[in-house]
């Protein structure tokens, strides 16, 4: 068959042309239509997104980090764009976009709350995500515990931490310093100075039987040698070994599970 005697064929080629440059033109009027200026953002509203409020977030902040890098009006704003943008923003965990019609953009913003510091003066947060801040704004936090470890165990560093935070919480001792060597061997100082050597995990249970047997002596070593100790070695198998201030004595046997140095 020829398609140029054909006039049936011709005609429907011809008329689905047509509506393809129809189509076409409707798109392009709408395209423009969006990216008037009337459909420009007139507000930005910022919430935070937990009951905690915001801290270190505001408007200038959003302005100055943020706002440049947004493209688009109410209709083309990529949300997912705006969102990664936003996340650059200082103390910034999350940030969830959302348009209201008919030009107001509302950016719900979760912040960093720290946990500790890591020893290269970087934020982790409760989450065990470390970030980037102004060094003088952790201040405001108080005298916040410091994590060390091996490159990339941030999260599992936070993780033990909390764990000792609650662990030695009968014992009224609270960690500040909290290292993990390169050997993986844990390594606590109090908050009243007192050093807690807690050596290597062979199994998910040999830390928390160390500091339980601890606990277990921690009102007799006091009572015997009237002070508690100011370092604590929970190293040994089936004991440990402490140091008191201002006590000397030669080391002896095992008491009670008690190695006494």
């Amino acid at each position: 068959m020829n398609f140029w005697h054909d006039p049936r064929l011709m005609n429907l080629t011809a008329m689905i042309a047509a509506v393809l440059a129809a189509l076409s033109l409707v798109y392009a009027t709408f395209v423009a239509i969006m990216r008037l200026p009337a459909f420009d953002f007139r507000s930005i509203e910022v919430r935070a997104s937990k009951d905690q409020g915001l801290r270190h977030v505001n408007l200038p902040a959003l302005r100055a980090n943020a706002l440049p890098g947004l493209k688009g009006g109410f209709f083309t704003l990529n949300l997912e764009t705006a969102r990664r943008q936003f996340e650059t923003v200082p103390w910034v965990r999350r940030a969830q976009i959302a348009r209201h019609w008919p030009d107001r953009l509302v950016v719900m913003v979760e912040e960093h709350v720290p946990l500790a510091l890591w020893v290269d003066g970087r934020g982790i947060n409760s989450y065990g995500e470390w970030f980037a801040a102004n060094p003088a704004e952790f201040e405001q936090y108080g005298n916040l515990p410091e994590l060390n470890g091996p490159p990339g165990t941030e999260q599992y560093v936070a993780q033990r931490f909390r764990h000792f935070t609650d662990w030695f919480a009968p014992l009224d001792l609270k960690p500040q310093v909290v290292e993990l060597s390169p050997r993986y061997a844990w390594r606590i100082t109090m908050t009243n100075q007192v050093v807690v050597e807690l050596g290597r995990e062979q199994n998910d249970k040999v830390l928390k039987y160390r500091v339980d047997r601890l606990i277990a002596h921690y009102d007799e070593i006091k009572t015997r040698w009237g002070a508690a100790p100011t370092q604590v070695d929970l190293r040994y198998p089936n004991g440990f070994a402490i140091k008191v201030s201002g006590v000397k004595f030669l080391s002896e046997p095992a008491v009670d599970g008690v190695l006494k140095q």
